[in-house]
């Protein structure tokens, strides 16, 4: 089991470092690595995220059938390196478009794939099975916060912002080489009698299926307006911090970093939170935790809420990202388990993307106070659909 986890947990470090070296700076390499103006880079961006609608469910789906999950994985790494490195060389707002999209297709999917695929072996890899979901995960967060720090050093010396896409697209080539040694589940042997993988239609047929079903329906209502709301916080937020409330652009990145720090120990407590309070305590409680969050900024816009906010941020984050993951993964059947996963990625991350930030920049035009009392209303909507959902507290693995 030792090298197994050892390469799980390196392939999460590894893949949100990816995401936490381009994140924090995407406007500004934008802007000078390509050279786009601030309304070219809105549309890049916009167009850009448009991809998690289409490659998680259409990768899930194929991963499902009868390949190699690790290699495919590996693929879309080196997809997403080139593409990263492409930017240090290209300019101009056509270029931009085009690299950038095929940046966000080929990442996208990385972690919803690397998500079903842990469930995978977790069932079928030896000495795994006792492994939870969140041992492994919290090394995404880690993976998250290092680029940040690295990077400071060599950017306060004046190095091009062309650092930032070497730094990801080095992690993305190690991620690569890494995701080939990530255990395999095995496949069945032709003749012995075991159901052979569905096709590709089928599989999305059938994940499709799954998700109607009411109890996984409603949940998808629940975590789609949670979505919605955390995605019109963190659009607007940065703004909130700056104009409403007055804190110098400065200290942003230390705000975000403080909500991203406390999340390591909100991961380590999970398996405590889960056995303590149950399933529908816990998913009930974040939801009303980021109802709480969204209302104290809409009502009292100063710097100890702005602070003391962030420290729900990492309960929040352990249920939409972790438990909900794997509440799924225990409604998925044989051959539809990856499907299952990027359906879920491309409507409720996706969608509550989309929605939330195109619905809250309506909002937030009028005043970004109001915004946020919306985004309260959604989350505690969504806490009476998450108490209909875990209607009976269960045990579910993982």
């Amino acid at each position: 089991m030792g090298s197994e986890l050892r390469n799980l947990r390196q392939q999460y470090f590894l893949v949100y470092g990816i995401e936490g070296a381009i994140a924090p700076f995407l406007p500004v390499v934008l802007a000078t690595q390509l050279g786009l103006g601030r309304g070219e880079i809105g549309t890049v961006v916009a167009m850009g995220g448009l991809a998690i609608l289409i490659t998680p469910v259409l990768l899930g789906a194929v991963a499902d059938t009868d390949r190699r999950e690790t290699r495919l994985l590996a693929g879309i790494l080196v997809g997403t390196a080139v593409s990263l490195l492409a930017m240090t060389g290209l300019e101009g707002f056509g270029a931009g478009l085009i690299v950038f999209g095929l940046y966000s297709l080929a990442f996208e999917p990385t972690k919803s794939l690397q998500d079903s695929l842990f469930f995978t072996a977790k069932r079928s890899a030896a000495g795994l099975e006792h492994v939870s979901f969140h041992q492994v995960r919290v090394w995404g967060t880690l993976g998250f916060l290092l680029p940040g720090v690295a990077l400071y050093l060599p950017l306060s010396l004046g190095t091009g912002t062309w650092i930032v896409l070497a730094v990801a697209a080095g992690m993305a080539v190690l991620s690569a080489g890494n995701a080939l040694r990530l255990p395999q589940p095995a496949r069945p042997s032709a003749g012995s009698g075991a159901a052979t993988p569905p096709g590709l239609g089928r599989s999305l047929g059938r994940a499709w299926k799954v998700a109607r079903r009411p109890r996984l329906a409603v949940f998808g209502i629940a975590m789609l307006l949670l979505q919605m709301a955390m995605s019109a916080y963190l659009a607007f937020y940065p703004l909130y911090v700056t104009d409403v409330v007055g804190v110098d652009v400065r200290w942003l990145g230390l705000i975000a970093n403080l909500g991203v720090g406390l999340e390591v120990g909100y991961m380590a407590l999970y398996g405590w939170l889960i056995r303590r309070l149950g399933w529908r305590r816990l998913m009930v409680t974040s939801a009303l935790a980021q109802g709480s969050r969204m209302l104290a900024l809409a009502v009292w816009p100063t710097v100890g809420v702005v602070l003391g906010t962030q420290l729900v941020h990492g309960y929040v984050v352990i249920t939409t990202l972790v438990a909900a993951r794997v509440f799924l993964d225990a409604q998925a059947e044989p051959g539809m388990r990856h499907a299952l996963q990027g359906l879920y990625t491309m409507v409720v991350i996706g969608g509550g993307r989309v929605a939330g930030s195109f619905l809250g920049g309506l909002v937030a035009a009028r005043d970004l106070q109001w915004l946020f009392g919306v985004a309260a209303v959604a989350a505690v909507v969504a806490a009476f659909l998450l108490a209909w959902t875990f209607g009976e507290d269960e045990h579910i693995p993982g």
